[in-house]
């Protein structure tokens, strides 16, 4: 008597295996998508870390100036802002007419401030780029009071985002 040899997987192993799979992306998914905001978040606090020095330095040649913009400088004649001896500008995309935002692909940025009295540096994330409409995810910025001292602050997240509050946690203790 012959006896056959299956060649094949039953139902119920293909649904098993359908079913791991759909718990490992139930899982999975959600920590890239906080992998990716970490990635893009850090790269907005290194470009406000960079202003952030260039303002310092800017300050210490000029301690009592105002200005209302270092980001964009909405007034300059040739569209350029040159109190900063950095070039952010030709990293993001500054429309003068429109704002004084100036734009990477994910974040708002914008400085302003008197080194006599105190300097924000921010970055808005913005749900699908529509910073008209405010529909901030979170905003993370320094702060420099008249002292010089710069603090971290976090503010806006949206709850409903699972990792907008660890973003903001992580860049006001500076792990991020």
């Amino acid at each position: 008597m012959n006896k056959k040899t299956k060649a094949g997987f039953t139902l119920i192993e293909l649904l098993v295996v359908v079913l791991i799979i759909g718990i490992l992306a139930a899982v999975a998914v959600p920590q890239y998508q906080k992998a990716v905001e970490k990635a893009r978040a850090a790269e907005a606090i290194t470009l406000m870390s960079n202003v952030q020095k260039a303002v310092d330095a800017w300050c210490l040649a000029n301690p009592t100036a105002a200005v209302e913009e270092f980001i964009g400088c909405p007034d300059a004649e040739d569209g350029k802002c040159n109190l900063l001896d950095i070039d952010v500008e030709s990293a993001l995309t500054c429309d003068q007419q429109n704002g004084d935002y100036c734009r990477s692909k994910t974040f708002a940025y914008n400085a302003y401030g008197s080194c006599d009295d105190e300097i924000e540096i921010f970055a808005g994330r913005f749900k699908d780029g529509d910073i008209e409409n405010e529909s901030r995810q979170y905003s993370i910025g320094f702060l420099r009071d008249s002292t010089g001292n710069w603090t971290r602050y976090c503010d806006g997240y949206d709850e409903d985002l699972s990792y907008s509050k660890p973003i903001c946690e992580g860049f006001q203790n500076g792990s991020l």
